[in-house]
């Protein structure tokens, strides 16, 4: 796809109201499914926990939009007998046919089951869950820093500005068979139990090359 079609995208998106961004990040509100394939469309990837943080602290992200939310990359992932596991690695968006399945299993009002080989992935690549709560004092230890990344510390100090003492993790009830969810991240917290197939905020970014220079997007919050 041209960088002149994806432009033409963007600005139709717009029109219809919606899509909004400001230096690169965009805010869809979709379905999963149908909101991945939109950021697809702009050129656009899903924005990870720590670069909605740094998104935030940079100002390019409105507070009034943190505090209702966004789809992010990370997922969380049940194994049985272990418990749960935060990974960067989230089996639902993993590929086209996964992403079918959990929005498809999510409207059902069933579990999205990953393969043995993601589950081996969560359990190496990402952390274990010990606790529903993260205190801002523990933001520079390993799940603040797996979850914030560099700017955790910052981000403790804005959230304590607000008035907030630590982030909570919502998640799901246990479960003897494995399955997946997609993390949903505002100021509250990260939810881990949100519907997949009602439409809900997507934070994207677009990559920096596609952006038209000393350009500045400022449109309404959706």
């Amino acid at each position: 796809m041209t960088t002149a079609v994806i432009f033409i995208l963007i600005f139709i998106l717009k029109i219809m109201n919606e899509i909004k961004y400001s230096d690169g990040l965009i805010i869809i509100k979709e379905t999963l499914d149908r909101g991945l394939k939109k950021l697809e469309n702009t050129g656009a990837r899903l924005k990870s926990i720590e670069e909605t943080v740094e998104s935030l602290l940079n100002s390019n992200l409105e507070d009034a939009t943190f505090d209702r939310g966004s789809f992010v990359k990370e997922g969380l992932v049940n194994i049985p007998k272990e418990g749960f596991y935060l990974t960067h690695l989230s089996p639902v968006i993993l590929n086209t046919r996964n992403l079918r399945a959990a929005v498809k299993a999510n409207y059902n009002g069933e579990e999205f089951v990953p393969s043995n080989l993601e589950l081996d992935d969560a359990r190496k690549y990402g952390i274990r869950v010990t606790s529903p709560l993260i205190p801002l004092n523990q933001f520079g230890e390993n799940i603040g820093q797996f979850l914030f990344g560099k700017n955790a510390i910052l981000f403790a100090k804005y959230l304590r500005s607000k008035g907030y003492d630590r982030v909570n993790l919502i998640l799901p009830d246990k479960s003897d068979f494995p399955f997946a969810k997609q993390i949903y991240f505002y100021r509250q917290g990260l939810d881990c139990n949100m519907d997949l197939d009602f439409p809900m905020n997507i934070a994207g970014q677009i990559p920096k090359k596609l952006l038209r220079k000393n350009r500045r997007y400022n449109l309404e919050l959706v």
